[in-house]
């Protein structure tokens, strides 16, 4: 017969310690399904026995199985939970189906070896998993996977992201559709704003079959940093499968150290396809390889779209080191000229002058650091002045520039005009590194 369906309303659902919701089938018939509506859903964590919390639907027979159905403002799945839809016989596996994308501030994290997986070990294949999220967070081993496990023929399932403001996959998080058996890779479809991937991994690798699409499509920005990963890779076992092809289109692309690789590389097949559309790709090649490459067969194809725009304009080549320490300093700090050791350097203090303290301001709105001095003056003295001879007119003292200074022996600091009344110290001040 077939098993039932699982329906919960509720205002929070949290699944602790080996709490399960699950609906199974191991005869002929079909796998219910799981449907729950909540303002949040949380599954954290395993028991003791190993037994991980989370939702789960499988079938062990010739049967479909059930699929998972989520509509929920935050999903949280940490340390080791899983929302699982799997197929061990024929049957197809289920789908994962989960909304999330109706407030801005709406997100999915799945943390902590936390995991959304559709799999299938037996002929039958994976089920997808369909994603709408504002904003979803991928870290510390989490994963969202569809695969097809070793020496089964049943394919890889799907996953799919859909209108996200910002993903970010991060320290080892991964989304991937891995074929492990004699089955196709399945695809990767991303739509969004912007996608971080900082030491993250979009992988969809097949052994001997052909490898998955990944297809990422993006309003902003892709940034990649810390050996991050985009593959669709096939013959991952020495396999003879083709690669999978990568289309990118983002109308910023951003890597940083170290080495980062978008490939759709084969072993004995033909490599995949290539095709990467942006306005401009920032640190390639210095921190990102871009290959389709094969180790027996035919290499695929690298193609690089400008968006109707020069792709290499405003992309700068960056320095492996931002700054070279030996064109900021003195080549001999000891060197002496004009008779002084470091002679001919000198350190100035300018102030800030007019610039505002805040980009939000006007220049107006600060009066500046380094100011113009300016006598006070007022109308009676300068009638006074105005009546006087000149022949009765005060004597003006000179102003002089100081050119030294000494100290008293109380240690007060007189600033001189004259030469020959400065005092050098008793103990000169020398750089410990010069010999004189």
């Amino acid at each position: 017969g077939n098993a039932g369906n699982v329906t919960i309303n509720t205002e929070n659902l949290s699944l602790l310690n080996g709490g399960q919701v699950r609906t199974d089938t191991t005869g002929n018939g079909v796998a219910g399904n799981i449907n729950i509506q909540a303002n949040s859903i949380e599954a954290i964590a395993s028991n003791f026995s190993g037994d991980p919390s989370g939702l789960f639907t499988e079938t062990r027979g010739i049967k479909d199985a059930g699929s998972i159905n989520l509509n929920t403002n935050s999903l949280r799945v940490l340390n080791g939970a899983k929302i699982s839809a799997s197929t061990s016989g024929s049957g197809t596996g289920g789908n994962i189906n989960i909304n999330n994308n109706i407030a801005p501030a709406n997100s999915i994290e799945i943390i902590s070896s936390g995991g959304i997986f559709t799999q299938t070990t037996g002929s039958g294949s994976a089920g997808n998993a369909i994603i709408n999220t504002r904003n979803l967070s991928i870290a510390d081993r989490g994963t969202i996977s569809a695969t097809s496990a070793e020496n089964v023929t049943g394919n890889s399932g799907s996953v799919f992201i859909q209108n996200a403001d910002n993903i970010a996959i991060q320290n080892n998080g991964s989304i991937q559709v891995t074929s492990l058996g004699n089955s196709r890779g399945g695809n990767i479809n991303i739509n969004g704003n912007s996608l971080l991937l900082n030491r993250g991994s979009i992988v969809a690798e097949s052994n001997a079959s052909q490898g998955g699409e990944i297809t990422i499509s993006l309003g902003e920005i892709l940034t990649l940093r810390n050996r991050s990963t985009i593959s669709a890779t096939a013959g991952i076992n020495a396999g003879a499968g083709n690669g999978g092809n990568v289309t990118i289109d983002a109308p910023l692309i951003f890597a940083f150290p170290r080495d980062n690789f978008i490939e759709a590389n084969a072993f004995s097949g033909a490599g995949g396809n290539i095709n990467i559309t942006t306005r401009a790709i920032f640190g390639f090649p210095q921190f990102m390889d871009i290959t389709a490459s094969s180790n027996l067969g035919i290499d695929g194809n690298v193609n690089l779209n400008g968006r109707g725009d020069d792709l290499t304009r405003g992309a700068i080549d960056l320095p492996e080191s931002p700054i070279d320490a030996e064109d900021i300093i003195a080549n001999d700090i000891c060197v002496v000229k004009d008779g002084k050791i470091a002679g001919g350097s000198s350190f100035t203090i300018i102030g800030k002058g007019g610039i505002a303290p805040n980009p939000a301001e006007s220049i107006e709105d600060d009066r500046p650091i380094v100011e113009w001095s300016r006598r006070r003056s007022n109308r009676k003295t300068n009638r006074k002045l105005n009546n006087i001879s000149p022949e009765k007119s005060p004597k003006v003292t000179e102003v002089k520039q100081a050119v030294g200074w000494w100290r008293k022996t109380d240690g007060t600091v007189v600033l001189t005009a004259n030469p020959d009344e400065v005092r050098p110290l008793s103990i000169p001040v020398v750089h410990p590194s010069c010999q004189y």
